[in-house]
């Protein structure tokens, strides 16, 4: 099972040369550029992550491409990696999909994300275990979430940054996994572009300076993305949702859980 695994893995390894890609959202395309040092997570074993998030991320969320840092891609290739620890998934919201905003709906949105933080430690929370819970076996659950608050935001986008406890249960054994989770919105060609960067923390290692390379490393990429922020020049929007919103927020974490899969999955393969 083992070699199975690594010739899977070994057929995802790319050049790192940046290279152009496309996002289409609602009949419009929306160019970008793949980040230096990273491979689209667009074969298996990834497939297979993205089926697992796809299933169990609320139904407004639509993931558009995942993409993996290649050198956590080959400490993962490695018979003791369990981790799958510097990846981000690009994504969008069905009910916007066919709008067209505008610089004055973004602005609903971020009043919209900010009042959705509000309820990540309880509500939201609480939504994803039961999400877990009915797509698992009950041995992962989130944790202690810290939301750090907004760090950038201009008409066009807005970032964030929430810390979050992956907790899974086997053998009688409980571990936990520190993630630190960077949610960027982008208004691009009148579509909302959600990126979710994730990294795992080492306990062992200066917490705020960690937290501090986080920020530093998700403005890298998306200067690296090049995605051209802007509206058209007609765009509208009735009305925003917060409960729209609150997917994001939800398939944002949810978003963390691609590690802890792959991490599962491997002791399974190994047992």
């Amino acid at each position: 099972m083992k070699k199975i695994l690594f010739t899977l893995v070994a057929c995802l390894l790319l050049s790192v040369a940046a290279h152009a890609e496309t996002l289409t959202i609602g009949g419009e395309s929306i160019s970008y550029r793949v980040p230096q040092g990273y491979m689209a997570g667009d074969k298996e074993p990834y497939l297979g992550m993205r089926k697992f998030l796809a299933g169990i991320s609320p139904k407004n969320m639509q993931i558009l491409a995942l993409y993996v840092d290649e050198e956590s891609h080959k400490k993962f290739m490695d018979p003791q990696g369990q981790r799958l620890e510097n990846y981000f998934i690009l994504s969008t919201l069905r009910p916007f999909a066919d709008k067209s905003l505008s610089v004055k709906d973004f602005v609903e949105v971020k009043k919209g994300v900010a009042k959705a933080q509000e309820q990540l430690k309880t509500t939201l929370k609480q939504k994803i275990n039961r999400l877990l819970g009915k797509a698992g076996d009950g041995s992962m659950s989130i944790g202690d979430i810290d939301t750090l608050g907004v760090f950038d935001s201009s008409d066009t986008s807005l970032s964030f940054m929430a810390v979050m406890d992956q907790v899974s249960r086997a053998g009688g054994r409980r571990e936990v996994d520190k993630q630190v989770v960077v949610s960027s919105y982008l208004l691009a060609r009148g579509k909302l572009i959600i990126v979710n960067q994730y990294q795992i923390l080492d306990p062992a290692k200066n917490m705020a300076e960690q937290l501090g390379a986080a920020k530093v490393h998700a403005r890298k990429i998306l200067a690296e993305l090049d995605i051209k922020q802007g509206v058209p020049w007609i765009s509208y929007l009735d009305s925003f949702l917060v409960k729209v919103l609150l997917a994001a927020l939800v398939g944002g974490l949810v978003g963390g859980l691609i590690g802890w899969v792959v991490k599962s999955r491997k002791k399974k393969a190994a047992a």
